[in-house]
């Protein structure tokens, strides 16, 4: 609250806030979802060790 003050902003309801905190999970495992599937694809490419 007081850095919403600072800021002359309107601070979120009680009701966003649970919205924003509920998503995060989702938010989250989609990201690292994302990251993981990304290094796999990039992995995949990589030639192969002369030998």
């Amino acid at each position: 609250m007081a850095r919403c003050r600072e800021e002359s902003i309107e601070p979120p309801t009680a009701g966003r806030c649970d919205r924003i905190v509920g998503a995060a999970p989702q938010e989250a495992e989609e990201s690292l979802t994302a990251l993981t599937c990304s290094q796999a694809s990039y992995i995949g490419r990589r030639p192969a060790a002369a030998g």
